[in-house]
């Protein structure tokens, strides 16, 4: 089956959002700053030592936790969708 002109496959288009869209290129700037936060305040967290009341402790570590649940949670279903989506890509250029 030929292409068309304007049709790309489903990689280019992949590569075009992740690499050339300033909306997705902003988000994922924002993603790695979260990520780099996240480390730098586990890094604080356990150079804290006994300044810090146990309080203020556990909740810096279930914010922590929390932040990385989410960003592995919606990097798993980022590659969960962008898999589905060429299944489903490739299972209409079949058909």
């Amino acid at each position: 089956m030929q292409r068309e002109r304007g049709d790309r496959s489903f990689d280019d288009r992949i590569v075009n959002l992740a690499c050339y869209d300033p909306v997705v290129a902003m988000y994922i700037l924002v993603l790695i700053f979260k990520l780099v936060w996240l480390i730098v305040g586990s890094v604080w967290l356990a150079n804290a030592g006994d300044e810090c009341p146990s309080e203020v402790k556990d909740m810096v570590t279930a914010a922590i936790i929390i932040g990385f649940v989410v960003l592995a949670g919606g990097g798993c279903s980022f590659f969960c969708c962008a898999l589905e989506c060429k299944f489903d890509h490739i299972a209409s250029i079949d058909s």
